[in-house]
């Protein structure tokens, strides 16, 4: 009896470590094992003025980057566009992000990248309606010509990121005399395709005016003239967006 009274403990602790060493064996230690080293993720909101051109710019060149542009609004417009190798001509070679909104409401921006390295990056807009900035976030705001700086430069350690970025996009002035015009440059542009549109148009015009003195002008010339009036309107007003919110130099 005493020879068993000591061997049962002995027995005991055995089993308990045999059921230890199973109970460790089967924690998933390669599912903790598998997480992605190195994650960040930077989030954000800020305000802009509908129309103008938020961008992002990170330094140095990064290889490889994706954006996606999510309205939170409904089916709301945007532009987005990617390019890993731009010169600017304030802040040098950057990749850039620009996500135009093309109407008010809140919009999600998310961009995803790896860097081996560190990284600095900064964000604003582009725009021509600066008194929207300096009374959203006070006359401090730092502008480089027509671009006003929300995001200061922050520099960032490597490994896989994700920068999260709420825009509430805010609408314009509705007075009908609130009229934006692309920038000098572009404005030479406009001027000249519609002017060359409208000296068409008066040619047309005065031609089967003239004719319609000497003789007959039939029905179908004069409903040629007036939709050739309307296209060449609708034309010019395709330019002028064109100019003002899309072609570089108009932002």
């Amino acid at each position: 009896m005493e020879k068993m009274g000591w061997r049962s403990p002995t027995i005991l602790y055995q089993l308990l470590a045999v059921s230890l060493v199973l109970l460790l064996l089967a924690v998933p230690w390669e599912a903790y094992g598998s997480e992605p080293a190195d994650v960040y993720v930077d989030r954000y909101e800020l305000d802009l003025a509908e129309n103008d051109v938020f961008t992002i710019y990170f330094k140095p060149n990064l290889r490889s980057i994706s954006a996606q542009c999510v309205p939170l609004d409904g089916g709301n417009p945007f532009d987005l566009s990617v390019s890993t190798d731009y010169t600017d001509d304030v802040f040098g070679k950057v990749t850039a992000i620009w996500i135009r909104p093309g109407s008010r409401g809140r919009y999600n921006v998310t961009v995803t990248f790896d860097s081996n390295t560190t990284w600095d990056y900064m964000a604003g807009v582009y725009t021509r309606n600066l008194d929207f900035y300096l009374d959203f976030y006070g006359k401090n705001v730092k502008t480089y010509g027509s671009f006003v700086e929300l995001q200061a430069p922050n520099t960032r350690l490597s490994g896989n990121w994700t920068i999260s970025v709420v825009l509430n996009s805010h609408g314009r002035s509705s007075s009908i005399f609130f009229i934006e015009l692309p920038t000098p440059v572009n404005s030479v542009l406009l001027i000249t395709a519609a002017g060359l549109i409208g000296y068409l148009n008066v040619f047309l015009v005065l031609d089967t005016y003239f004719k319609s003195r000497k003789e007959i002008v039939s029905n179908r010339r004069w409903l040629i003239s007036v939709a050739v009036i309307v296209a060449s309107a609708f034309v010019i007003y395709q330019l002028y967006t064109f100019t003002t919110f899309t072609l570089p130099g108009g932002v």
